[in-house]
């Protein structure tokens, strides 16, 4: 699907899949690179807008994704030109002239770069009262005794609408479907492993997921939501518990603001690693939760 070509060339169209590899290699500077957005091209309907290329003489050359989280709020990330055609204008076309009128008036969340927060401000952007700190660490196992009312159990024993509902009130917005369709693949990635706590009612008191980087021991979690400090312990415990702690490596990324969150990767001796700006368009999905220990992705998902 074509969405604008210009008299140049350069040319936007949806997102493939065999694109997304390239994109993932783009970014796989910065951190070991998941199949997040593998997963999330697989999840939404093939006729949705909102995953960019910018194609120029054959090669793919940029790219950005604009899709909705739930009703009213867009996420925003994969904004990317190739270093050697940039100064052509194709990512500013891309951005602003194509995904921008997708997006309308919604809320549109970024995790940005520090050195682009001016320039993002520039656009009509605001600064979000938390930054976004991606952690990695090892799987070190805690002598940490955790309550006996807290049940950890796979995803997979638990009632499906009961998940979505505890999901529900730990997301940006409730009920959406886009995060249904996600969470049923996301539940499901191969070589990943996803959990939930259960009290001694048998309520879902938290949720977590793992999944596998492209290369290495590296392991990307998220999200991992949690009633408190106690509970997303016992969560990272048993999610890890099947992991090497001499060879693999854990990240995810907190809201800053979090100070259970904030002790929890201090109590595994995690260090801080990419640090980003959250910044919002067309206002504030006040989506700020003290259950939200790490956010679904940065890559894909921001909360």
């Amino acid at each position: 699907m074509i969405y604008r070509e210009w008299e140049d060339g350069f040319m936007v169209r949806r997102m493939r899949a065999e694109d997304a590899k390239i994109v993932q290699r783009w970014y796989s500077q910065y951190c070991p690179m998941a199949c997040d957005l593998d997963v999330v091209l697989a999840s939404y309907p093939a006729e949705e807008k909102g995953f960019y290329i910018g194609e120029y003489q054959g090669e793919v050359v940029a790219s950005a994704i604009r899709i909705p989280a739930c009703e009213g709020v867009y996420y925003g990330s994969y904004y990317y030109v190739e270093e050697k055609w940039r100064g052509k204008g194709f990512g500013r076309r891309l951005r602003d002239e194509v995904a921008a009128a997708h997006v309308g008036n919604n809320v549109l969340c970024i995790d940005a770069m520090d050195n682009l927060e001016a320039m993002n401000k520039r656009k009509g952007y605001t600064t979000a009262s938390f930054q976004v700190v991606l952690y990695k660490g090892a799987a070190i196992r805690l002598q940490r005794e955790h309550p006996s009312d807290i049940k950890v159990t796979p995803v997979s024993d638990v009632d499906f609408n009961k998940v979505i509902e505890y999901d529900s009130e730990c997301f940006v917005g409730p009920n959406s479907p886009y995060r249904r369709a996600f969470l049923e693949r996301w539940f499901a990635i191969p070589g990943g492993k996803s959990l939930t706590a259960l009290d001694k009612n048998g309520q879902v008191i938290g949720l977590a997921c793992r999944r596998p980087a492209f290369e290495g021991p590296h392991h990307k979690i998220g999200p991992m939501y949690a009633k408190d400090l106690d509970t997303a312990h016992a969560l990272l415990q048993e999610l890890t518990a099947d992991l090497d702690a001499e060879k693999d490596t854990i990240w995810f990324s907190i809201c800053e603001s979090n100070e259970d969150a904030k002790q929890l990767v201090k109590d595994m001796q995690m260090q801080d690693d990419i640090h980003l700006v959250r910044m919002y368009l067309n206002g504030d999905p006040k989506e700020f939760k003290k259950q939200v220990f790490a956010i679904t992705s940065i890559d894909i998902c921001g909360f």
